[in-house]
Protein backbone atom coordinates (compact mmCIF):
# COMPACT_ATOMS: atom_id res chain seq x y z
CA UNK A 1 0.00 0.00 0.00
CA UNK A 2 1.15 3.41 -0.92
CA UNK A 3 0.09 6.56 -1.03
CA UNK A 4 -1.04 9.03 2.19
CA UNK A 5 -4.41 7.83 4.33
CA UNK A 6 -7.32 8.51 3.70
CA UNK A 7 -8.24 11.42 5.61
CA UNK A 8 -11.80 10.42 6.68
CA UNK A 9 -11.16 8.21 10.25
CA UNK A 10 -13.92 5.79 9.23
CA UNK A 11 -11.57 4.54 5.61
CA UNK A 12 -8.49 4.45 7.82
CA UNK A 13 -10.13 2.42 10.22
CA UNK A 14 -10.80 -0.26 7.46
CA UNK A 15 -7.04 -0.06 5.98
CA UNK A 16 -5.66 -0.40 9.50
CA UNK A 17 -8.51 -3.52 10.63
CA UNK A 18 -7.68 -4.79 7.25
CA UNK A 19 -3.69 -4.37 7.70
CA UNK A 20 -4.04 -6.03 11.00
CA UNK A 21 -5.82 -9.04 9.72
CA UNK A 22 -2.88 -9.77 7.50
CA UNK A 23 -1.00 -9.70 10.55
CA UNK A 24 -2.94 -11.23 12.70
CA UNK A 25 -2.95 -14.56 9.98
CA UNK A 26 0.39 -14.37 9.37
CA UNK A 27 1.33 -14.34 13.13
CA UNK A 28 -1.15 -17.15 14.57
CA UNK A 29 1.59 -19.62 14.00
CA UNK A 30 4.26 -17.51 15.41
CA UNK A 31 4.31 -15.84 19.22
CA UNK A 32 3.48 -12.47 18.29
CA UNK A 33 0.89 -10.25 18.38
CA UNK A 34 -0.19 -7.59 15.72
CA UNK A 35 -2.23 -5.68 18.41
CA UNK A 36 -0.68 -4.28 21.88
CA UNK A 37 -1.48 -2.54 25.22
CA UNK A 38 -4.95 -1.17 24.67
CA UNK A 39 -5.41 -1.13 21.16
CA UNK A 40 -7.71 -4.58 21.13
CA UNK A 41 -9.91 -2.52 23.31
CA UNK A 42 -10.06 0.54 21.20
CA UNK A 43 -10.72 -1.32 18.28
CA UNK A 44 -13.80 -2.86 20.14
CA UNK A 45 -15.09 0.47 20.76
CA UNK A 46 -14.25 2.01 17.41
CA UNK A 47 -16.00 -1.06 15.89
CA UNK A 48 -19.41 -0.73 18.22
CA UNK A 49 -19.27 3.01 17.63
CA UNK A 50 -19.46 2.34 13.84
CA UNK A 51 -22.84 1.61 12.35
CA UNK A 52 -23.27 -2.46 11.40
CA UNK A 53 -21.57 -3.09 8.69
CA UNK A 54 -17.99 -4.39 6.73
CA UNK A 55 -16.11 -1.46 8.21
CA UNK A 56 -17.60 -3.30 11.45
CA UNK A 57 -16.86 -6.31 10.75
CA UNK A 58 -13.31 -5.75 9.64
CA UNK A 59 -11.99 -4.65 12.69
CA UNK A 60 -13.78 -7.65 15.09
CA UNK A 61 -12.19 -10.10 12.91
CA UNK A 62 -8.52 -8.17 13.67
CA UNK A 63 -9.45 -8.06 17.42
CA UNK A 64 -10.60 -11.56 17.00
CA UNK A 65 -7.43 -12.87 15.62
CA UNK A 66 -5.64 -11.27 18.64
CA UNK A 67 -7.35 -12.74 20.78
CA UNK A 68 -7.06 -15.65 19.56
CA UNK A 69 -3.23 -15.19 19.30
CA UNK A 70 -3.29 -14.08 23.22
CA UNK A 71 -5.68 -17.13 24.04
CA UNK A 72 -8.36 -14.80 25.08
CA UNK A 73 -10.75 -17.31 23.20
CA UNK A 74 -14.11 -15.86 25.22
CA UNK A 75 -13.37 -12.55 24.01
CA UNK A 76 -12.45 -14.20 20.27
CA UNK A 77 -15.54 -16.35 20.07
CA UNK A 78 -17.44 -12.66 21.08
CA UNK A 79 -15.81 -11.01 18.18
CA UNK A 80 -17.08 -13.96 15.95
CA UNK A 81 -20.55 -13.98 16.94
CA UNK A 82 -21.26 -10.32 16.60
CA UNK A 83 -19.68 -10.85 13.22
CA UNK A 84 -22.39 -13.93 12.43
CA UNK A 85 -24.99 -11.15 14.16
CA UNK A 86 -24.12 -8.69 11.22
CA UNK A 87 -23.39 -11.11 8.92
CA UNK A 88 -27.20 -12.81 9.30
CA UNK A 89 -28.81 -9.58 8.85
CA UNK A 90 -30.25 -7.67 5.75
CA UNK A 91 -27.70 -5.67 5.27
CA UNK A 92 -25.21 -8.08 5.00
CA UNK A 93 -24.33 -10.48 1.72
CA UNK A 94 -23.37 -14.32 1.28
CA UNK A 95 -19.63 -12.95 1.16
CA UNK A 96 -20.11 -11.78 4.57
CA UNK A 97 -21.78 -14.76 6.11
CA UNK A 98 -19.06 -17.24 4.87
CA UNK A 99 -16.57 -14.63 6.52
CA UNK A 100 -18.16 -14.99 9.69
CA UNK A 101 -19.35 -18.88 9.67
CA UNK A 102 -15.27 -19.22 8.89
CA UNK A 103 -13.95 -16.71 11.59
CA UNK A 104 -16.68 -19.03 14.24
CA UNK A 105 -14.74 -22.02 12.44
CA UNK A 106 -11.28 -20.34 12.92
CA UNK A 107 -12.63 -19.72 16.98
CA UNK A 108 -13.51 -23.34 17.17
CA UNK A 109 -10.45 -25.03 16.14
CA UNK A 110 -7.59 -23.10 18.16
CA UNK A 111 -10.23 -24.29 20.99
CA UNK A 112 -9.48 -27.68 19.97
CA UNK A 113 -13.39 -28.29 19.38
CA UNK A 114 -12.77 -30.28 16.41
CA UNK A 115 -16.57 -31.02 16.28
CA UNK A 116 -17.51 -27.85 16.30
CA UNK A 117 -14.90 -26.86 13.90
CA UNK A 118 -16.25 -28.96 11.63
CA UNK A 119 -19.96 -27.63 12.03
CA UNK A 120 -19.26 -24.02 11.25
CA UNK A 121 -16.65 -24.89 8.64
CA UNK A 122 -19.21 -26.87 6.90
CA UNK A 123 -21.84 -24.31 6.98
CA UNK A 124 -19.38 -21.62 5.83
CA UNK A 125 -18.78 -24.09 2.44
CA UNK A 126 -22.68 -24.71 1.79
CA UNK A 127 -22.60 -20.81 2.02
CA UNK A 128 -19.46 -20.44 -0.14
CA UNK A 129 -21.88 -23.00 -2.70
CA UNK A 130 -24.63 -20.83 -2.59
CA UNK A 131 -22.74 -17.45 -3.78
CA UNK A 132 -21.86 -19.73 -6.76
CA UNK A 133 -18.45 -18.42 -7.52
CA UNK A 134 -15.34 -20.57 -7.29
CA UNK A 135 -13.95 -17.90 -5.12
CA UNK A 136 -12.33 -19.08 -2.23
CA UNK A 137 -13.82 -22.66 -2.67
CA UNK A 138 -10.65 -24.17 -2.29
CA UNK A 139 -10.23 -22.72 1.44
CA UNK A 140 -13.63 -23.68 2.30
CA UNK A 141 -13.51 -27.19 1.05
CA UNK A 142 -9.83 -27.74 2.91
CA UNK A 143 -11.27 -26.50 5.82
CA UNK A 144 -13.86 -29.11 5.87
CA UNK A 145 -10.80 -31.67 4.85
CA UNK A 146 -8.86 -30.97 7.84
CA UNK A 147 -11.58 -30.79 10.45
CA UNK A 148 -12.99 -34.34 9.06
CA UNK A 149 -9.47 -35.79 9.03
CA UNK A 150 -8.94 -34.32 12.62
CA UNK A 151 -11.69 -36.18 13.17
CA UNK A 152 -10.49 -39.58 11.60
CA UNK A 153 -13.03 -39.43 8.90
CA UNK A 154 -10.79 -39.95 6.01
CA UNK A 155 -13.31 -41.13 3.47
CA UNK A 156 -15.52 -38.07 3.30
CA UNK A 157 -12.31 -35.84 3.78
CA UNK A 158 -10.78 -37.19 0.52
CA UNK A 159 -13.08 -35.30 -1.73
CA UNK A 160 -13.11 -32.07 0.01
CA UNK A 161 -9.40 -32.30 -0.15
CA UNK A 162 -8.98 -32.85 -3.59
CA UNK A 163 -11.59 -30.40 -4.60
CA UNK A 164 -9.57 -28.12 -2.44
CA UNK A 165 -6.41 -28.96 -4.52
CA UNK A 166 -7.86 -28.48 -7.80
CA UNK A 167 -9.43 -25.22 -6.66
CA UNK A 168 -5.36 -23.71 -5.49
CA UNK A 169 -3.53 -24.24 -8.91
CA UNK A 170 -1.20 -21.64 -7.97
CA UNK A 171 2.29 -22.51 -6.30
CA UNK A 172 2.26 -21.00 -2.63
CA UNK A 173 1.29 -21.35 0.64
CA UNK A 174 -2.36 -22.20 -0.09
CA UNK A 175 -1.71 -24.92 -2.60
CA UNK A 176 0.86 -26.58 -0.55
CA UNK A 177 -1.81 -26.92 2.81
CA UNK A 178 -4.45 -28.62 0.42
CA UNK A 179 -2.47 -30.85 -0.94
CA UNK A 180 -0.91 -31.84 2.85
CA UNK A 181 -5.18 -32.29 3.61
CA UNK A 182 -5.09 -34.55 0.24
CA UNK A 183 -1.84 -36.53 1.14
CA UNK A 184 -3.20 -36.92 4.61
CA UNK A 185 -6.60 -38.08 3.55
CA UNK A 186 -4.58 -40.93 1.13
CA UNK A 187 -2.25 -42.06 4.10
CA UNK A 188 -4.88 -42.34 6.38
CA UNK A 189 -7.16 -44.59 4.12
CA UNK A 190 -3.58 -46.87 3.54
CA UNK A 191 -2.23 -45.58 -0.03
CA UNK A 192 1.07 -44.89 0.32
CA UNK A 193 1.88 -43.81 -3.02
CA UNK A 194 -0.90 -41.38 -3.79
CA UNK A 195 -0.08 -40.11 -0.20
CA UNK A 196 3.81 -39.53 -0.70
CA UNK A 197 3.51 -39.02 -4.50
CA UNK A 198 1.26 -35.58 -2.83
CA UNK A 199 3.55 -34.94 -0.10
CA UNK A 200 6.48 -35.03 -2.29
CA UNK A 201 5.19 -31.43 -4.46
CA UNK A 202 5.04 -30.04 -1.04
CA UNK A 203 8.31 -31.13 0.34
CA UNK A 204 10.30 -30.14 -2.88
CA UNK A 205 8.58 -26.70 -2.68
CA UNK A 206 9.85 -26.41 0.82
CA UNK A 207 13.24 -27.91 0.97
CA UNK A 208 14.94 -24.67 -1.03
CA UNK A 209 13.60 -22.65 2.21
CA UNK A 210 14.72 -24.20 5.36
CA UNK A 211 18.04 -22.63 6.21
CA UNK A 212 16.19 -18.90 5.47
CA UNK A 213 12.53 -19.60 6.56
CA UNK A 214 11.86 -21.34 9.75
CA UNK A 215 8.31 -21.50 9.53
CA UNK A 216 9.15 -23.70 6.48
CA UNK A 217 10.90 -26.10 8.19
CA UNK A 218 7.87 -25.97 10.70
CA UNK A 219 5.69 -26.94 7.93
CA UNK A 220 7.63 -29.67 6.67
CA UNK A 221 7.51 -31.37 10.03
CA UNK A 222 4.36 -31.07 10.28
CA UNK A 223 3.99 -32.86 6.72
CA UNK A 224 6.20 -35.83 7.92
CA UNK A 225 3.96 -35.85 11.18
CA UNK A 226 1.33 -36.31 8.59
CA UNK A 227 2.86 -38.80 6.16
CA UNK A 228 5.49 -40.55 8.07
CA UNK A 229 6.69 -42.42 5.40
CA UNK A 230 8.14 -39.01 4.17
CA UNK A 231 11.21 -39.67 5.94
CA UNK A 232 14.02 -36.94 6.13
CA UNK A 233 16.37 -37.04 3.63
Amino acid sequence: ITGDLPTNADQTLVIASALWILAGNLMLTDNRSPLTGDQPEAMVAAAEACAPGVPAMLMRTAVMLHYIRSGDFDKAEACAWENHRFAEGPEADGVDLVAALNGLGIVAAHRGDVEETLTFMSQALAAQHALGTSLDLNIAEGNVAEALLDLGRAHEALPHAATAVRESPFAGPIRRWALTQLARAHWMLGDQDAALGVAREVEAALLPHLESNPSASAELAELRTHVPGLVKK
